[in-house]
């Protein structure tokens, strides 16, 4: 990935999905994230790094919620939530307000954050697919 090396992406460990990330190789992670969100090694690492100071990795991190299938813990569903009132990020705030989608809630906040999505292309379509969940 980095200095001309192959990598396998069917699988990337997650180091190398945080340097896709920071930078912004988003298309690439969107490729492989159903296969590793579930993994506890990812899950575990998100679980702070939903409050890391780059948000490109705090994008990842909510990113792993979103698709991973376990409970969101009560923490990370709150930290989500604060996410997606306040941060600076508009990827964040969608971001978070997909995962809490896709984990159950329903909440007027959640559906008006992904109804502003679809004015962004870059997430248009993923907000239109929850949108047609309702």
């Amino acid at each position: 990935m980095t200095n001309g090396e192959e990598v396998d992406m069917s699988k990337p460990s997650l180091a190398e999905l945080q340097t896709l990330a920071v930078a912004e190789e988003w298309d690439a992670i969107d490729h492989v994230l159903q296969g590793v969100a579930d993994n506890d090694e990812y899950l575990g690492w998100a679980e702070t790094a939903v409050e890391n100071e780059d948000p490109n990795l705090r994008d990842l991190a909510i990113s792993l919620f979103e698709k991973s299938s376990i409970d969101l813990k009560p923490t990370v569903a709150e930290a989500l939530t604060d996410h997606m009132r306040t941060d600076e990020n508009p990827y964040v705030r969608f971001r978070s307000a997909f995962a809490l989608f896709q984990h159950g809630s329903r909440d007027t906040n959640v559906i008006n954050t992904i109804k502003r999505a679809p004015e962004d292309e870059d997430v248009a379509n993923i907000a239109q697919s929850y949108l047609d969940q309702q």
